[in-house]
């Protein structure tokens, strides 16, 4: 008992250990979470930002194709000097040029751009003059200058309203602002790699010069330029040197995508921290519930066990011996009440133990003396039942004997007179011959009903088939008698074969008079060492319940005194009667008689 209650508590411990791991694991994942999209919140404000810097210095590029001072057919003065103010007050560090609609440089500030003249501006043109918008080049490297340069494009028209080229904005990112604004941020987003690339793959900006933090952006360069072109925001795990889950947010007006990236062992301190607090807890509590239990099955077992001990020799019968009050509070409570039950169960058990005896006295006595009237009862009715035999078989043998013979007589003086040749007194002597033959057919019959001689003479198969054949005939019902094949050659003792024949007499009795019915079919067979007798008829049926629930003083042969004695023959031979029958569903009686002597010749 103390072991399972400290396995019960250790299968306790353990589940609120797994409910803790659980809790904790849910809580870990939420809190990297949190950190990861705190993360790529900075990030989307990183690019936010810059995206409106972009705006801005794109705006003014469009002020000036909208200022009307462009015109290519003048001496370009006006339009040099608001390229000059634009260079002023805007991020193109590197000048400011105007393009006509081929990709050919017209003009520029600060005139210094003999290096431009290198780069071909005919794909970025023809883009622009597709989508009528302003369009930011990705990072450009040029050899003359050693630098990488970006160029931001806006389309204007001529006077006429038509595309006549493109105003081209130069941005050296490392000596802008937009360099600056970064390496702020930088700061802000501790223990994190800030990297701002373009859909080339090439880095505009990083906050590191680690070759491995550089190269960070090429094992997913597919996935990011995917992320540029349709302008999502998320986060990936980048596994290089270092395991690193970065955050990264597109630019709406360049094709850049910023990259914050933290090393995951940083990212996952506090996430570790939390999981060791949570396997401190979990051991400590461990560690209590076994100390607790232990004490438990110290305190409480032992005297539970030894109560346990006593009351399963109460069980057992053994009351004689007084309980050992152990332990405190409920258990000795428990002790005493049980203590009390032992003594009164002692009490009670004795009582009935005399009551039983006295009882089982009178049981016995009793049983003896219906035992010995069921004997005398059954030894009568056997008897009863030899008498009536014997005082048929006197009837009719007396019958036999003398009003037989005394007819034989009488018909065989009526032949004399017949010779006589009268003829009135010859007719009225061929009626009273008629008459006398009946008579003489009519005791006949009455003579073998009384004790077919047939039965004595041939057995219970040829009995059986003479009866069914003088009676259900005689009342037009057609029948079908099967039997085992073995029961011809098979005699039972007398007094088994006139039971049995006086049984389905009645049956056949009770159908000829009351069943009204058509078809008959007689069935005997051999089960083991019982007869079986299925007799069925399609007859009106009758009550089964009904019939012989009746007081047996107010019954007639019609409502079952005939399915008594039925019943009375079965039980002088141990056999049993089983009658099965509805109002107009036709009747079955089966018949099953235990077979003891046997003759077979």
């Amino acid at each position: 008992m103390g072991r399972k209650i400290i396995l019960a508590f250790i299968a306790y411990s353990f589940i609120v250990a797994f409910t803790l791991g659980f809790t904790s694991l849910f809580i870990m994942k939420n809190t990297l979470k949190n950190l990861i999209y705190k993360q790529l919140n900075q990030t989307k404000i990183i690019a936010n930002s810059l995206d409106f810097i972009l705006q801005s210095n794109l705006n003014r590029l469009y002020d000036i194709s909208l200022s009307g001072v462009i015109n290519l057919k003048d001496n370009l003065d006006e339009e040099k000097l608001a390229l000059q103010k634009a260079f002023d007050y805007s991020i193109f560090n590197e000048g400011l040029l105007l393009l006509d609609y081929n990709g050919n440089i017209i003009t520029g500030y600060p005139e210094v751009y003999t290096y431009i003249k290198t780069i071909k501006f005919e794909n970025f043109v023809k883009k622009i003059s597709v989508f009528k918008k302003p369009l930011i080049t990705p990072l450009i490297y040029i050899e003359d200058i050693s630098k990488n340069l970006i160029f931001a494009m806006s389309p204007f028209r001529n006077s006429s309203g038509n595309f006549a080229g493109i105003i081209c904005g130069i941005i050296n990112i490392s000596t802008t602002q937009i360099n600056e604004f970064l390496n702020v941020n930088n700061i802000t987003m501790q223990n994190s790699l800030l990297q701002m690339i373009d859909n080339a793959g090439s880095i505009i900006y990083t906050s590191s010069n680690q070759k491995d933090y550089v190269q960070l952006h090429h094992s997913y360069l597919n996935i990011l330029n995917k992320k540029i072109l349709s302008k999502k925001n998320g986060s990936i795990k980048i596994q290089n040197k270092h395991s690193n889950v970065c955050t990264y947010a597109s630019l709406q007006y360049a094709p850049w995508v910023i990259i914050a990236c933290q090393d995951s062992a940083i990212l996952n301190y506090p996430v570790k921290y939390l999981l060791n607090f949570f396997i401190i807890i979990t051991v400590i509590f461990i560690l209590m519930s076994l100390i607790f239990a232990t004490g438990l099955s110290k305190g409480i077992i032992s005297p539970i066990r030894s109560l346990i001990d006593e009351t399963k020799m109460i069980a057992a019968g053994d009351l004689s011996k007084e309980l050992n009050i152990l332990g405190g509070y409920e258990i000795e409570d428990l002790a005493e009440s049980f203590e009390e039950m032992r003594k009164k169960l002692k009490r009670s058990i004795e009582s009935i133990q005399n009551y039983n005896e006295k009882l089982e006295s009178m049981v016995l006595e009793r049983t003896e003396e219906l035992e010995k009237n069921k004997n005398k009862i059954e030894s009568l009715l056997g008897l009863i039942m030899t008498s009536q035999e014997e005082e048929r078989k006197r009837i009719a043998r007396e019958l036999h004997d003398e009003p037989l013979q005394n007819l034989s007589v009488v018909l065989m003086q009526l032949n004399q007179l017949k010779q006589a040749h009268n003829k009135p007194m010859y007719e009225e002597l061929e009626k009273i011959k008629e008459l006398l033959l009946k008579i003489n057919s009519d005791i006949r019959l009455i003579i073998q009903n009384l004790r077919p001689s047939v039965l004595d003479d041939l057995g219970l198969i040829s009995a059986i088939k003479w009866m069914l054949e003088n009676n259900l005939k005689s009342y037009g019902i057609n029948y079908a008698f099967d039997y085992d094949i073995n029961l011809e050659d098979m005699r039972f003792t007398s007094f088994m074969e006139i039971n049995i024949y006086r049984i389905i007499q009645e049956a056949i009795s009770n159908i000829c008079r009351h069943a009204h019915a058509k078809e008959v079919q007689i069935k005997l067979i051999i089960n083991k060492d019982t007869l079986i007798v299925n007799i069925i008829d399609d007859g009106v049926g009758f009550d089964v319940v009904k019939v012989l629930s009746q007081d047996i003083n107010k019954m007639t042969d019609l409502n079952g005194i005939g399915l008594l004695g039925m019943y009375e023959r079965a039980s002088l031979l141990d056999g049993k009667i089983a009658i099965t029958s509805k109002i107009n569903t036709g009747t079955k009686i089966t018949i099953s008689i235990p077979l003891r002597e046997v003759n077979i010749g």
